[in-house]
């Protein structure tokens, strides 16, 4: 394989018209599943991902984008401090009133209502594009069943464009035949989830482990339910230098 030395840089492109996030629309809205492991933290696309939704910039890109677009964002995590993100976004130097973050793990017990809240207060300036990171903890944290997690996402889903980001790792895809094993309740969940998405990002390491010129792969296909915008299906190879500049090239 070529080292990213001898590749061109690439912009970050996830639709056919050359957008990034989903077209803000009333009549449809989009599920994107974003899935990484422990090795590919999901920090730096997230990023983008809210940094394209808000301004229609992508720090990732270096050609200007000819389409921008403003809509609102909620970013609720299980798992990332609000002062990651926070420190992401202080970058891009652009006002982020129309960023709201909510903290799900302190307050898991009531995290839809809470998030459903958020979105309908932003709901008047737009429907927003709203990220929830690691959905799957709260099958582990409450009693809460996949189906009725299922079903509380897609409520969710019928007010918003929703990105849900969530791990793959093998550890917890492995099968088991006991039903209340955790690995058999996080593939279920993840199934069933590829069953309903529009848009699928997929964060990996190399095959041959992390090089010292590329850290992993994205790839970006289409899900399983078509979507008015059409996905451009493709594998980008990606570099996180130390200073936290991110680099995509094509594979």
């Amino acid at each position: 394989m070529s080292s990213s030395s001898d590749l061109q840089q690439q912009d970050l492109v996830v639709f056919e018209d050359h957008s990034i996030v989903p077209r803000s629309s009333s009549e449809y809205h989009y599920l994107t599943l974003i899935l990484f492991n422990s090795a590919t933290r999901p920090t730096w696309l997230v990023t983008a991902l809210v940094e394209n939704s808000l301004f229609g910039t992508c720090y990732l890109n270096k050609s200007p984008i000819s389409r921008r677009s403003s809509t609102p964002v909620v970013l609720a995590s299980l798992n990332t401090a609000e002062s990651t993100y926070r420190k992401q976004l202080a970058r891009l130097k652009g006002d982020l009133a129309e960023f709201k973050y909510v903290d799900l793990l302190s307050n898991y017990s009531n995290w839809f209502e809470m998030l459903s809240a958020q979105i309908d207060q932003l709901a008047k300036k737009g429907k927003p594009n709203v990220f929830l990171e690691n959905p799957e903890f709260l099958l582990f944290l409450s009693d809460t069943k996949v189906d009725t997690l299922l079903l509380q996402l897609q409520k969710l889903n019928a007010k918003c464009n929703l990105f849900l980001i969530s791990s793959n790792d093998e550890s917890l895809l492995e099968y088991s035949e006991i039903p209340d094993d955790l690995a058999t309740i996080h593939t279920s969940f993840l199934t069933k989830l590829v069953h309903r998405s529009n848009l699928l990002m997929s964060l990996r390491p190399l095959k041959t482990g992390r090089a010292v010129d590329v850290t992993g792969e994205l790839t970006i296909c289409r899900g399983l339910i078509d979507s008015p915008q059409k996905v451009a299906e493709k594998e980008y190879l990606y570099l996180v230098n130390k200073e936290g500049t991110v680099k995509l090239f094509y594979r």
